[in-house]
């Protein structure tokens, strides 16, 4: 398909681009590994495990290793590039502009804010995490009584002034869970488990391994911790969709 066809040309052509990261971080940036990350996501829709699998395997590297768990809730709480540490594992995000207060993303969920702060978790949303889980509502949400009714708003795009921060577009633990999902759809059971367990117990370290040898458990407990990760980043609708799940 065109959009496939236009990815492998911009990789390419990446390849043979002048530098211009001189103004900023190189992850504000498009670049080679931002096209094969969306690359691997087009392939993930089509169902191309064994395409997902070889474009995993390649951004996979040392070059984008997990936040730890210990700085997780920091990395999103952070307006502006320079510390490496906490953008490690982004592959490509927005820059928010720390010179200007009005109108940003992180509006929409920011309970501070009297004209937006209408996004908050469902019930649903705040039940999938046990405790521990460095992503949970204690850690990765901000509560708020609007109208006597008490609601949990993410803490993802809230930075300056609690209203703008980076957005994180693409994530090498999206990627592996990707790998992961297309390893348990090839039947490489351990494989998959590996990376589903990488990142359950990166945002829970006192959880113990998974094994599991039923297939569809396996897949479903793979589309759960992908609800869990990526939560708020604009990803369940389209794995509901592809998945053919109701939503």
């Amino acid at each position: 398909i065109q959009v496939l066809s236009d990815l492998d040309s911009a990789i390419q052509l990446y390849a043979n681009s002048q530098p211009i990261y001189a103004g900023g971080t190189d992850k504000t940036w498009l670049s080679a590994d931002a096209a094969r990350a969306l690359k691997l996501r087009v392939h993930l829709y089509r169902q191309d495990w064994q395409e997902v699998v070889s474009l995993a395997n390649g951004l996979i590297t040392s070059a984008y290793p997990l936040v730890s768990n210990a700085n997780y809730a920091n990395s999103w709480r952070r307006s502006t590039t320079g510390n490496a540490s906490m953008d490690a594992e982004t592959i490509f995000m927005l820059f928010a502009r720390v010179d200007q207060n009005q109108g940003s993303f992180g509006d929409n969920f920011n309970p501070g804010n009297t004209t937006f702060g209408y996004m908050a978790a469902t019930q649903d949303v705040q039940s999938l995490f046990a405790p521990g889980d460095v992503r949970g509502p204690s850690t990765m949400m901000v509560e708020a009584t609007l109208s006597n009714i008490n609601y949990r708003f993410t803490r993802k795009y809230q930075g300056r002034n609690d209203s703008a921060n980076n957005q994180k577009l693409f994530r090498i633990s999206e990627v592996i869970l990707s790998r992961a999902e297309a390893n348990a759809a090839l039947g490489n059971t351990n494989a998959a488990l590996t990376d589903l367990n990488r990142i359950r117990q990166r945002a829970n370290t006192a959880v113990t391994a998974l094994n599991i040898s039923n297939n569809q458990e396996l897949r479903d407990s793979i589309f759960t911790e992908r609800r869990r990760e990526l939560c708020f980043e604009g990803h369940l609708l389209f794995d509901l969709a592809r998945q053919r799940k109701p939503v």
